[in-house]
C-alpha cells in the first residue's frame, strides 16, 4: 500500500516528495475528474478517464512509437512499416504486417512455420539442440 500524502487531512497516496499530485507531488497535473488522484496526460485527463498519448501529429490518434510521432508519421522503430499504401502497421522482415500477409517464419529456409525460439520452430530447434547435444 502507497504511503499516504502529508498534508493533514489528505488521504491520497503521495505521488513524491511525501505529496500527493494535488498537494503538488508531481510536475505533471493531476486528472481534472472530480476526486480522481491520479496524473494527467496531456494536462487534462487520466488515462482511465480518456487521457492518452497519442502522435503528436493534428488529429492523429494513433501510438507514438519515438519522438512523439506515430510510425506513419515518422516515429523511428526497428521495424519498418508495412509497404501496403495507408497501413501504419509495423512490417515483419521489412515488407508486410501480419494483415497483409507478413509474417515471421522459421529461420530454415523454405520452412514456413512460426518461430518459438531462437528464430527456429519446435522441430528445427529439437534438431539443432540434438545436434549440439551430439557434438
Amino acid at each position: 500500500m502507497r504511503k499516504e500524502c502529508e498534508v493533514v487531512g489528505c488521504t491520497t497516496p503521495a505521488v513524491s516528495k511525501g505529496l500527493c499530485v494535488k498537494h503538488g507531488g508531481s510536475t505533471r497535473n493531476p486528472c481534472e475528474v472530480e476526486g480522481c488522484w491520479h496524473l494527467a496526460h496531456k494536462g487534462v485527463y487520466c488515462a482511465k478517464h480518456g487521457g492518452r498519448y497519442y502522435c503528436s501529429m493534428e488529429g492523429c490518434e494513433k501510438h507514438p512509437k519515438k519522438g512523439g510521432l506515430c510510425v506513419e508519421h515518422g516515429g523511428q522503430s526497428y521495424r519498418k512499416p508495412c509497404e501496403v499504401e495507408g497501413c501504419w502497421h509495423l512490417a515483419y522482415k521489412g515488407v508486410y504486417c501480419a494483415k497483409h500477409g507478413g509474417r515471421r517464419y522459421c529461420s530454415v529456409e523454405g520452412c514456413e512455420k512460426y518461430p518459438v525460439k531462437g528464430g527456429l520452430c519446435t522441430k528445427h530447434f529439437a534438431q539443432a539442440e540434438a545436434e549440439e547435444n551430439e557434438g
